[in-house]
């Protein structure tokens, strides 16, 4: 069981969609963290940190950058619609990928 800092509970609470408990956004966050950590994101991310910056930060401009893009390609100003994505679509839980045994070499 993890311990949260104080305050944590109240800050999840103003960020919850009307459909969604807390358990299941804190299910769902952790599923995600996994996934990113799975596809190798954060070795990757750490390589290409300014100064600094932390991955917090980047992952947060990076997705605001991407949200302002895609709001102005779908409002046809002039930016090529984004491919889809090729991940799960928006208020899927994310699945685990299946544990296998490593091969010994």
């Amino acid at each position: 069981m993890a311990r949260f800092l104080e305050g944590t509970f109240a800050r999840i609470g103003t960020v919850l969609s009307p459909d969604e408990d807390r358990a299941s956004f804190i299910r769902n966050a952790v599923e995600s963290e996994i996934a990113r950590g799975d596809q190798g994101f954060y070795s990757d991310l750490r390589r290409h940190l300014l100064g600094r910056e932390s991955e917090l930060d980047f992952c947060l401009n990076a997705e605001r950058r991407a949200v302002q893009d895609r709001k102005a390609a779908l409002a046809g100003k002039g930016v090529e619609r984004a491919p889809p994505a090729q991940g799960p679509r928006p208020g899927k839980r994310l699945g685990r990928k299946p544990i296998r045994p490593q091969r010994k070499r």
